[in-house]
C-alpha cells in the first residue's frame, strides 16, 4: 500500500507544467487525483496519461478567478466523480497580470490576483483537506514589491 492510498487530492493549474508534475507524484504514491485548470484539452491528456501510469485522475476545466460559484461546482463534481471529499489541496492555479512595469498594476489586477488563491483555498475549508499553496514570486508576490519610483 502506498503513503497516500485512500486520499484525494485537488490539483488547482493542474493543466500547466507544475502542476502536472505535482498531479503526477501524487497518482504514484496512490492518491486519487483530481486537476483542474482552465486549459481542457492538456488537462484531459495529463489525466489520461496518469491513468495509463496506473493512477486514479479525473480532470474538471474550471476558472477558479470567477469566485464561490465556480468553487462550488468544482466540489460538486469532486463528489459526484470520487464519492469522497478532499484530503490535499494543492494550489498551483494562479491569475497573473500582463508583464507591465509594477507602477502600472491597477488595484482590480492586484485584486484578481489574490481572489484566485483565496477562491482555490475556500475549496478546502469545508473538509480537513491539508492546505499547500504553491506559487512563483511572480504569481503571488509581484504585488507586495515596492513601486518603481515615479
Amino acid at each position: 500500500m502506498t503513503r497516500m492510498h485512500a486520499r484525494t487530492a485537488l490539483v488547482t493549474g493542474a493543466s500547466g507544467d507544475i502542476g502536472r508534475t505535482i498531479a503526477a507524484a501524487l497518482a504514484r504514491e496512490g492518491a486519487t487525483v483530481v486537476l483542474t485548470g482552465r486549459n481542457l484539452e492538456r488537462g484531459q491528456e495529463i489525466a489520461d496519461r496518469i491513468r495509463e501510469q496506473g493512477g486514479e485522475a479525473h480532470f474538471t476545466a474550471a476558472e477558479l478567478s470567477t469566485g464561490q460559484p465556480a468553487i462550488r461546482r468544482l466540489m460538486d463534481d469532486i463528489a459526484h466523480r470520487t464519492g469522497r471529499s478532499i484530503d490535499i489541496l494543492i494550489i498551483n492555479a494562479a491569475h497573473t497580470p500582463p508583464s507591465q512595469p509594477l507602477g502600472e498594476v491597477s488595484d482590480e489586477q492586484i485584486d484578481q490576483t489574490y481572489a484566485m488563491t483565496s477562491a482555490a483555498h475556500s475549496a478546502g475549508r469545508p473538509n480537513t483537506a491539508t492546505y499547500q499553496p504553491v506559487s512563483s514570486a511572480s504569481a503571488c508576490c509581484w504585488p507586495l514589491l515596492p513601486a518603481a519610483p515615479p
